[in-house]
This record gives structure tokens, sequence and C-alpha cells, in this order.
């Protein structure tokens, strides 16, 4: 049973300035980020914490991270993370309060990615964010579906 879909998305060309450069990932504010998180993507805290458990060995796997604030509320946030001789960007988010604010495009996240020469920069997207990441320069390559597996298989 399929429960969810998402679309590969591959960026290759030039970043311009961003605009927010936002605040480098740290233990200090890795709340904040699990927080938008937990807003962006309806995840329950539990979970995130799981996921999260080691952070000082999360934050020293990442090639960078970076939380958005906007008059001192987390806004948004984000991680990029090597994976061959790609970085995918993952746990990209925005607060719903926020969005269609244009801080995806305005990430400096990719700017950190792309300054040290990582190519390609991989996401997968929502549908809802297709639109975003194509404007931003992300081409699709594919799509990747989740599906629930049956209990006692």
């Amino acid at each position: 049973m399929q429960i969810g879909r998402s679309e590969r998305m591959l960026f290759f060309s030039h970043i311009s300035s961003p605009r927010q450069r936002g605040n480098a990932l740290k233990l200090s504010n890795f709340t904040d980020f699990l927080a938008i998180c937990a807003a962006a993507f309806d995840y329950e805290q539990e979970c995130l914490d799981a996921l999260f458990r080691d952070r000082p060995r999360v934050l020293e796997s990442l090639v960078a991270g970076r939380v958005f604030y906007k008059d001192e509320t987390p806004v948004g946030a984000g991680i990029a993370i090597q994976t061959g001789n790609a970085v995918t960007l993952d746990w990209i988010g925005t607060h719903p309060l926020h969005r269609g604010e244009g801080l995806a495009l305005r990430c400096h996240l990719c700017c950190d990615v792309y300054s040290r020469c990582a190519r390609p920069i991989v996401l997968s997207s929502t549908l809802a964010g297709k639109p975003v990441y194509e404007k931003a320069g992300f081409t699709s390559c594919g799509d990747v579906r989740l599906h629930r597996i049956p209990t006692g298989i």
C-alpha cells in the first residue's frame, strides 16, 4: 500500500547570493531545529528525539545545517548530508505559519553546500514544494514512493 510520494530533484547550476543566511545548526539551537521539523512535517516529538538522539554525532556528520529565524522565532531549517559524491539536502522545512514567504528560495544552506564543491545537490521534495525548488534551479529526476508493509510478513 503506497502511503506517500516525493520528487527526487537535482541541482547542478550556479547559486545566486542568498538573501537570508540563517544560523549554523549547533547544540545550542538544535531544539529549534527539531521544533521546525515537528511543525513542518507533523512529526511527534518522541519520534524526532529518537531519530536525533545523539545530537553531537549528528552535527559532526553534517556538511551543513541551518536554522532560520524571524523576529527570534524559528521559522525554517535544513541539513545537508554527504551521500557518495553528492550532497543530500534533508529535513528542509518551513513552519506552516510562514510558508509562502520565500524562505526556501532564500536559504543559505545550498550555498554552504555548493561552496564546498559538492555536485550534484540532491533532495526529495513534497509535490507542493516541487515548484519552489524548480524556481531555485533544481530539476526533477524521478520520484520516491513510500509504502507500508503489512504486519506479520
